[in-house]
């Protein structure tokens, strides 16, 4: 693995978690709370680069994170952290929900001002959807035939293929035939048979846009994969998508949590990232920022789930004590919280990692773009 991909990586993480942070800060700072440090980094030892109006700026050693701290945020057993003089609890409910809403705010702000600059001067990445072989998975039908990337498939048994999808439509019904395709390769037409594998459990149908449907059956597949290629769009629609990917991204989730049997295609854990940021670094550095948008719009909408200790259950105690007309939750309630919040972090990394470790990371899915999987036919 490139030390240089690696150092831009964990510069990416960097700039994301500074960019959370920044947002915690300047809200602490407008409700005059004592911010106590601002740490780009986390452990020891740490480089204190100012103080500032009572703030340590520190870089810590270990570039994976950061946090802003607020003098109080310690709940005390008698509750004593609200008489703290300019202290996280001492501002009441509605300061201190603003303060923690800001960190996910300003991580989809971030993200929408990345996508914004690679979508506008780079161009939005869309499925090719021409009869082109990008990617094939090794000993699949496809290579087993002799067949190449950047072949173009003119024909089936026939039957004209003007586009990815009618490759999928004439190849997906057939029960392990031999099937004639005419390929065009370095100008020159050529003719190749190859039999397609069928499935031996129910897979997803797809639809003329390429994409997967609720039908599921057994099919044909030559196993070639599609890419993505970068297509420009004008600045006004790139800024539009940018702002409204968050949106999107929630509207996703919340249709595959439906069905379980598809949630664990859109999610994974420290493997899948690492091994998507990797790919997004090799792919140039347009990709590997298109990804950091995309991660640190996740990283706020994750955020704000109603779990403690993440800024989203934080929120929701202080709501709770807003309807309670300020009053401090019990020092046994908060425990109660606190406790099962991290239980389901915890069940949520557990599974997350389970996932990576139950990952198809073969064939060639090692070769597909950052930003996607290539979908193996």
């Amino acid at each position: 693995m490139s030390v240089l991909y690696i150092l831009q990586i964990l510069l990416m993480f960097t700039v994301l978690v500074a960019a959370h942070e920044l947002g915690h800060f300047l809200v602490a700072k407008f409700y005059k709370m004592e911010v106590e440090e601002f740490s780009i980094g986390l452990g020891l030892p740490k480089w204190i680069y100012a103080r500032r109006n009572g703030t340590e700026y520190s870089l810590r050693m270990l570039p994976l994170g950061g946090f802003v701290r607020v003098k109080g945020m310690e709940p005390e057993d008698d509750g004593s952290e609200v008489e703290i003089p300019n202290g996280f609890y001492n501002k009441g409910p509605m300061p201190r929900v603003w303060m923690l809403l800001a960190g996910p705010a300003f991580s989809m702000l971030a993200g929408a001002i990345l996508l914004t600059g690679v979508w506008g001067f780079a161009g939005k990445t869309e499925l090719d959807t021409r009869p082109i072989i990008h990617t094939m998975a090794e000993n699949g039908p496809a290579a087993a035939a002799g067949m190449k990337e950047n072949d173009k498939v003119v024909s089936i048994d026939g039957t004209p293929t003007p586009n990815f999808f009618s490759i999928i439509e004439l190849v997906r019904d057939n029960k392990g035939t031999p099937m004639t395709l005419v390929i065009e390769r370095g100008g020159q037409q050529q003719t190749i048979i190859a039999t397609p594998e069928v499935d031996k459990e129910p897979t997803e149908v797809l639809n003329s846009k390429l994409e997967p449907t609720k039908d599921r059956r057994i099919q044909g597949k030559l196993k070639i994969g599609i890419e993505l290629i970068r297509v420009p769009v004008p600045f006004g629609l790139a800024i539009k998508d940018a702002f409204t990917a968050p949106f999107l991204m929630v509207g996703e989730l919340v249709k595959r949590l439906s069905d379980f049997s598809k949630l664990k295609e859109v999610i994974g854990g420290p493997e899948t990232m690492a091994r998507t940021s990797y790919a997004a670094a090799e792919r140039g550095p347009v990709y590997l920022i298109e990804l950091a948008g995309l991660i640190s719009m996740s990283l706020g909408i994750f955020n704000l789930l109603p779990i403690f200790p993440l800024d989203g259950g934080q929120i929701t105690i202080a709501l709770a004590e807003l309807f309670r007309r300020g009053r401090r939750l019990s020092i046994g309630a908060q425990g109660r919280i606190q406790t099962i919040g991290l239980c389901t972090v915890l069940l949520l990394v557990t599974s997350v990692v389970i996932i990576d470790r139950q990952r198809d990371w073969g064939g060639a899915a090692k070769k597909a773009p950052a930003s996607k999987p290539a979908e193996q036919k």
